[in-house]
């Protein structure tokens, strides 16, 4: 029993391994009996048998128990070949690989942002406003045109944390809750292009508001969930990265085509909003709101409509539904609900949904700091989510036009439009390498050394407004052509990545809106003060205003990639139910993350790449986890007995 006890504290990465094959057949019979229907004291019917068959669930579950191991489809009774087959693809699978409704639901995201950002100059000049381009001014106009700008993000990340996980849960599912967001945002869309005053527009915004932050808290769980765990990756970044660079780059298009009919350039996001609204009606929701209201029959046809097979269906379902009722049960466990003597109670009760019912709103909020996983999981989301602000990449997109016409000279409107529209497709472009990279080396990867670029191409960019004239142009467009590149390919698509899936289950909906809630925050805060810090860092000489701003997020950069370094851990080879296995472990202490980031870590990357000690050290990169080990030790230890 000690061994058991042991491996239940360790919350080790999936937590069927610990059933035997035996223990695992008697649960699938107990589960399905369920749905058994009497008549006259007799079985008549089973409501679950016409969906998918006891025998298959039963396979299913088994390559749950191990889905790691290769030869686990074969050595499972009953498996046929085209099963086995359809398993061992799975490993190969690409983005190609899905579903139509999945790929529909991928590319949803529209313009918001550059509507956002090129229509600013045209309605506060036709309301009276200062000139937005002039940021040496203060005052009311200028504050007000950073307050409307940024209303949609500061108001936003409010309202968002509050409602998301309200909103999904009485809309019945992921889905439903994102096409009440795409409602909200065509009628700001339509009702900012009629705006008669500016009182009119705030009031679109914050209608607005209320669909930028479901969106952005939903879109990235939908994705991680109704994916594979190999691909996993490429479809967050193609959920979000992709769309919002493309969804940036047809707004500069459209933009130039509309120029200067700033009314038509903030109705245009209406039109994806629609095409948004008919795929998400076709789309297959998440799973995974149905499996927390006990509703598995509907789970697994959702299942069914993203997998290829039955068997693959029920091994994610059977793998969803224990770890959901596993972690509950820890938590229960930990604060003496259970005896800890007591048999294990998740395999044959829901002790989710019974526990759900009794939770208030501000509980499971309460809860994402509270619980050890859940605490470690938010450090790891919420760096990210903050550094990916402080890089300027906003300072850049909302103000790209006043920008690009500083550094050229100008005052020509359209040719700073034409500036921003490269920087808008260059960003499309260097997204692509990280859709390639960020399963195959991970998202840590990529971050690490997207903060570095980031910085140093930041220093490059601050120091070129002190060049004249054309020099002044070629050397701020270098620059953020390399900012741009190193942005692309980690700092902008992995914190979203990131917070889609570091969870556990029973919190994700809230702990995604949480990282929401700190990167809108802090982008509304940018895009407010941005004019006023800008004029404040150029007082002395007012020419010089910008430098002084992009070395201070240079050296905000530059503190988020220390933070990055020694917080966020490695996420890229767990499954999305395995997360636990990562975050059991402490983040300080003498095993803890920040400790063997310090001391293990450091020293390898020095003796590695330092130019003068290269290839002095050899040895093997040092690892956070063991799995083959870990995993080997665990099957021992639950070979000792039952749980």
């Amino acid at each position: 029993m000690a061994a058991n006890q042991q491996i239940i504290e360790r919350l080790v990465d999936n937590c069927l391994i610990r059933r035997s094959e035996n223990e695992i057949e008697q649960d699938v019979r107990n589960f399905y009996s369920r749905y058994d229907e009497y008549s006259g004291g007799q079985v008549v019917r089973n409501k679950m048998d016409p969906v998918v068959p006891e025998a298959v669930l039963l396979r299913g579950a088994l390559v749950a128990r191990d889905p790691g191991n290769n030869q686990t489809a074969y050595t499972v009774n009953g498996m046929t070949d085209a099963e086995a087959a359809a398993l061992a693809a799975e490993n190969k699978a690409g983005f190609g690989d899905f579903t139509w409704g999945l790929k529909a639901l991928i590319f949803l995201r529209g313009w918001t942002q550059s509507s956002i950002n090129t229509g600013g100059p045209g309605w506060s000049d036709e309301f009276g406003l200062i000139d937005p381009d002039n940021l040496n001014l203060l005052g009311r106009g200028t504050l007000y045109f950073g307050f409307i700008q940024s209303a949609p993000f500061l108001i936003g990340s409010v309202l968002g944390l509050i409602i998301n996980d309200l909103l999904q849960y009485y809309a019945d599912g992921r889905r439903p809750a994102l096409a009440i967001a795409g409602l909200f945002s065509l009628a700001s869309f339509i009702g900012s292009s009629y705006s008669r005053n500016t009182s009119d527009l705030l009031a679109c915004r914050l209608v607005l508001a209320i669909g930028v932050a479901t969106k952005a808290s939903i879109a990235p769980i939908l994705a991680a969930e109704a994916s594979l765990d190999g691909p996993r990756g490429k479809i967050l970044i193609g959920s979000w990265q992709f769309c919002d660079t493309i969804g940036i780059f047809l707004g500069f298009c459209f933009h130039l085509a509309t120029f200067p009919n700033w009314r038509a350039t903030t109705a245009a996001p209406a039109i994806p909003t629609i095409i948004f609204l008919i795929l998400a009606y076709l789309a297959p929701d998440s799973p995974q709101p149905s499996i927390q209201k006990g509703d598995y029959i509907q789970a697994f046809k959702i299942f069914r409509r993203l997998r290829n097979t039955d068997i693959q269906a029920c091994r994610d379902l059977w793998r969803g539904r224990a770890q959901l009722q596993y972690e509950t049960e820890m938590e229960l466990r930990r604060h003496g609900n259970i005896p800890e003597n007591a048999p294990a109670r998740w395999p044959r009760e829901e002790l989710y949904q019974a526990e759900r019912d009794r939770t208030f709103w501000f509980q499971g909020m309460f809860d994402l700091f509270r619980l050890p996983y859940s605490r470690r999981a938010c450090l790891t989301a919420a760096i990210p989510m903050v550094a990916q602000i402080f890089t300027a990449v906003n300072v850049i997109a909302f103000y790209s036009s006043t920008l690009f016409k500083e550094s050229s000279g100008s005052p020509d409107s359209k040719k700073a439009t034409w500036l921003g529209f490269g920087f808008g497709i260059s960003n499309v472009i260097f997204t692509i390498p990280a859709f390639f990279y960020v399963d195959k080396k991970g998202r840590r990867y990529l971050l690490l050394p997207s903060l570095l670029g980031v910085t140093i191409s930041l220093l490059g960019l601050a120091f070129c407004f002190y060049a004249r004239g054309s020099l002044r142009t070629g050397l701020v467009t270098f620059f953020i052509v390399v900012f741009t590149f190193f942005y692309s390919i980690g700092c902008g698509p992995i914190p979203f990545t990131l917070s889609a899936e570091v969870f556990p289950l029973a919190t994700r909906s809230r702990g995604i809106s949480f990282g929401v809630f700190l990167n809108f925050f802090f982008l509304g805060l940018l895009i407010l003060f941005v004019p006023e810090l800008t004029y404040r860092f150029g007082r002395k000489n007012p020419d010089y205003g910008r430098t002084n701003l992009l070395c201070f997020f240079a050296g905000l950069s530059a503190i988020s990639l220390f933070l990055s370094f020694i917080f966020v851990r490695a996420t890229a080879r767990p499954k999305l139910v395995e997360m636990a296995y990562i975050f059991d472990k402490p983040t300080l202490g003498p095993s803890g993350h920040v400790r063997f980031q310090l001391t293990e870590q450091l020293p390898w990357l020095a003796n590695r790449y330092l130019p003068w000690r290269w290839r002095q050290n050899d040895d093997d990169k040092p690892q956070f986890v063991s799995w083959s080990q870990e995993r080997e030790e665990e099957m021992r230890q639950a070979a000792n007995g039952p749980a």
